[in-house]
Parts: structure tokens; sequence; C-alpha cells
């Protein structure tokens, strides 16, 4: 009789946790998308900063995204950068993102206003 009263304690344990489990696929595509549409942003600023600037390492990027229409995202946030004397420099950014679901590929557009020096 223990045996099978501790039997069903742990399939009712094993069926509420499964019961409780991960997000909607609706949300987990759409985190999806806004990680890829993020990280287009930032490999264009990066390639853009590194040839623009004489940098040591990577630079440090803020993201916001605002989904405009299906598929089509505004991105602004703010970019740091060290170079190699060890000054800092930011400064503001703009992207537009189409995201293509048919490729799984990003089309962006991004415009990095002037780098400020940080005192």
């Amino acid at each position: 009789m223990k045996k099978i009263v501790s039997l069903l304690l742990v399939l009712v344990m094993c069926i509420s946790l499964v019961a409780c489990g991960g997000e909607s696929l609706s949300e987990s595509k759409t985190e999806s998308v806004e990680s890829k549409v993020e990280s287009s942003v930032k490999a264009h600023i990066e390639l853009d900063i590194i040839c623009s600037y004489d940098t040591v390492g990577l630079p440090s990027i803020t993201c916001y995204i605002d989904e405009i229409s299906e598929n089509n995202f505004e991105v602004s946030g703010k970019v740091t950068i060290k170079d190699k004397y060890g000054d800092s420099y930011s400064g503001k950014y703009d992207a537009t993102v189409k995201y293509n679901p048919e490729t799984d590929k990003c089309d962006t557009d991004v415009d990095i206003d002037k780098l400020y020096m940080i005192k």
C-alpha cells in the first residue's frame, strides 16, 4: 500500500512539473526574432566601429527594440568604445531592421551619431 501511495505521489509531482513548463510558442518565436534583430544590429555596429576607430576590444552596445509592424523593427541605443590610448567615446545610434522569416535573415540599416569623448 505504501508503494502505491508513493508511486502516485511521484506521478502527481511529475505531471505538475510538466504542466507548469515553458512559455507559449508565439512568445518564444518573438524572443527569437528579437534576438536575431539585436545580433544583426550589434554586428553592423561592431563592424562600422572597428573600421572607423582604432579601438581596443569590442564596443559596449545597448539595444532598445520596437516592433513597428510585422517583421519590421526600429532599434535605438548607445555605443561606448575605448581606443588604444585609454580614452572612452560614446554616442547614440538608430537602426531599422526588416526580418525575413522565409530566409531567416535581417536587412539592417544603422545610422551612428558622432561619438564624443567621455571625460
